[in-house]
């Protein structure tokens, strides 16, 4: 008998462990728009830390486990199908982009795509130059979240940051009055300032920038 599929595996354990009263302010806090086991993050990464660490699919197998996974209606499925991601981002290449893209747009919020555009698209990014271009043309996308992930896909790699790029990006944004976009340009400048905090300042001073983008960038400046 084959060995059982990571997906198969995951929703056996999670639905074993499932908390109905936990999951009721977990739904509360997503402002009730998805369905949650009741299982929060230590709980998760106990059930799964050493499966994930341990599977050894290829590429094609990742993304029938992730879209497996994608498919299940509680979002700790999603939030496992990440993590297995992460660990084995290295297998996505630039011909994935389809995948990610409705992984990204899909059921979206913050708790996704956030996770998604930090930690996988930024990798993919230093690895291929025609995804670093696609996920720079996002800037001016119709698509809410994929605007917000073109603006924070670097966040992880603020040292390797093409600044004119960036710039561009975030004045993309400029006159946008979604409070997604806007936090994102603050804390994507948040995050330059590490490294370029006169720049930041500069480059603050100099823009329109919405008052939620101005406060969160110099937060720590």
């Amino acid at each position: 008998m084959s060995e059982e599929r990571f997906s198969h595996r995951v929703e056996r354990l999670f639905r074993a462990h499932a908390d109905a009263e936990r999951a009721v302010p977990m739904e509360a806090y997503m402002r009730h728009r998805y369905r949650f086991l009741g299982l929060k993050r230590p709980e998760r990464d106990g059930l799964i830390k050493d499966l994930t660490r341990a599977w050894k699919g290829g590429a094609d197998e990742l993304i029938l486990e992730v879209d497996a996974l994608w498919a299940l209606e509680e979002r700790e499925f999603r939030y496992a199908a990440i993590d297995l991601m992460i660990r084995h981002q290295k297998l996505l290449e630039f011909r994935h982009i389809d995948s990610l893209e409705s992984w990204i747009l899909s059921d979206s919020w913050w708790d996704t795509v956030d996770s998604i555009g930090a930690s996988v698209l930024g990798p993919l990014a230093l690895r291929s130059p025609e995804a670093n271009s696609l996920f720079y043309s996002w800037k001016d996308s119709d698509e809410l979240w994929l605007r917000r992930c073109s603006i924070i896909y670097m966040l992880k790699h603020a040292r390797s940051i093409d600044e004119p790029r960036l710039f561009e990006i975030l004045d993309a944004q400029l006159g946008h009055t979604d409070f997604f976009i806007n936090k994102a340009v603050g804390w994507m400048l948040r995050t330059y300032a590490r490294i370029e905090p006169a720049r930041v300042k500069a480059y603050v001073s100099s823009r329109p920038l919405s008052a939620l983008s101005r406060r969160e960038a110099l937060k720590r400046i």
